[in-house]
């Protein structure tokens, strides 16, 4: 895909689209700040990102929100500091006591994609990690950003059990994370297939409540196209229909390869989906 620029999903609120990982990042503005969503993977990509902002809006990047603790979404943390970084008490303390490992492990995953992945294998070689220096709870919180509201929603467990939802209500503007995937199977290495589903319904419910004053709203995955209500609820019935094979099978009991097997996923995904899932069923997650 091409890079297209920013672009304005809602009054002040931007998004753009990169071509690396396929990854959108949003911008918030306000009369004198500007909060970003997510960071990037590397200095590199982070640099690149602070040079897209200024030509965007000539604000200081005042917060910054993790929507989860995947690499491709907090390695750039330490482009952005003095700003101040929010996310969920267990994303931020994944970071802090895990760091290296994750590290680790996305310079593995990196260099199974071969010579064209070299350069995010070096990127993230290099990378100084910071984890958010401000945390929410499950409750959530408020943000004020130069006069505006920014809510931080966690509402529940499903890519992973830290991720937080960005909405601005003015706007009628959700940014979801990896929580919704466009664009390609979601992704389960972290997951809670048994609670995604009711994630994501409370993503629908959260998008119409904010229809009431907005319109309708856009929601913004953390990679793929912009979405709307419908496609989360097409979304949360395809992960309720995992979550139920996997429960349906082992209560037979059926393997967990017996299981994927039954699982509308690539095969791939769908080892690790019901892998997961089984896990939750045996009390081990």
């Amino acid at each position: 895909m091409a890079d297209e620029g920013w672009v304005e999903l809602g009054p002040g609120v931007f998004r753009r689209r990169y071509a690396a990982l396929d990854q959108g990042i949003c911008a918030i503005l306000a009369d004198d700040a500007l909060l970003l969503v997510d960071t990037r993977a590397t200095f590199t990509e982070a640099d690149e990102l602070l040079a897209d902002l200024r030509h965007l809006a000539p604000l200081p990047v005042t917060h910054v929100v993790n929507t989860h603790a995947h690499f491709d979404h907090v390695f750039g943390n330490a482009r952005f500091v003095p700003a101040e970084t929010w996310a969920h008490e267990r994303c931020a303390r994944r970071l802090r006591e895990d760091g290296e490992r994750l590290r680790g492990e996305a310079i593995a995953w990196a260099r199974t994609g071969g010579p064209g992945m070299a350069a995010l294998v070096e990127g993230l070689a290099g990378v100084r990690i910071v984890p958010p220096d401000h945390t929410v709870g499950d409750d959530g919180a408020v943000l004020e950003i130069g006069g505006r509201l920014v809510e931080l929603h966690h509402l529940g467990r499903g890519h992973t059990d830290g991720d937080l939802v960005v909405a601005v209500p003015d706007a009628g503007v959700i940014a979801s994370g990896d929580l919704v995937e466009e664009g390609a199977p979601p992704s389960f290495e972290d997951s809670f297939p048994l609670e995604w589903p009711d994630t994501l319904d409370a993503i629908a419910a959260l998008a119409r409540s904010m229809a009431e004053g907005a319109g309708a709203p856009a929601i913004a995955p953390g990679h793929g196209a912009v979405v709307d209500v419908a496609f989360v609820e097409r979304q949360a019935l395809a992960l309720r229909a995992v979550a139920a094979t996997a429960r349906a099978c082992h209560a037979e009991g059926l393997t967990a390869g017996d299981a994927a097997r039954r699982v509308d996923l690539p095969p791939a995904v769908a080892a690790v989906a019901v892998a997961r899932a089984y896990a939750q069923l045996d009390g081990h997650i």
